[in-house]
């Protein structure tokens, strides 16, 4: 599948060979009904899209209930509990992901590179709060 994300494709092809089923409620991925489909799902909704860890495969259903809340919120949501979807039921990635922003002050905060010309990550910043327009 190609993406505009800019996710590598080799990194697309490794999420796909581990997301076999909703990283969130478990559901198998189907052609029908459309809540089966399988979409492309940041965990942090303002990046970095291209990062493996940030990225998994959801059921159509899930991705549209989460929409732009943050992982954490939308973890605490009614959605969630009608499904039974908890920090403990999640898929391991989803699981990794949590672990990882465990004990940061922002959870939900957005991981700001700047690169130089060779691709290198010469700064990275921690974004907190909304972005705004120009």
């Amino acid at each position: 599948m190609a993406n505009s994300y800019g996710i590598s494709e080799r990194d697309e092809q490794r999420i796909r060979a581990r997301d076999k089923r909703c990283v969130y409620c478990g559901a198998k991925f189907r052609k029908s009904p459309r809540r089966y489909w399988p979409t492309i799902e940041h965990f942090n909704n303002d990046g970095p899209f291209d990062e493996y860890f940030n990225i998994g495969l959801c059921c159509w259903g899930c991705n549209s209930s989460k929409r732009r809340q943050s992982l954490s919120a939308w973890l605490d949501s009614d959605y969630c509990r009608r499904k039974k979807i908890t920090r403990r039921s999640v898929a391991n990635a989803v699981r990794q992901y949590l672990h990882r922003i465990k004990g940061r002050p922002n959870k939900d905060a957005a991981m700001i590179r700047v690169y130089d010309e060779a691709g290198n990550v010469i700064e990275t910043h921690e974004h907190k709060g909304d972005f705004t327009g120009p």
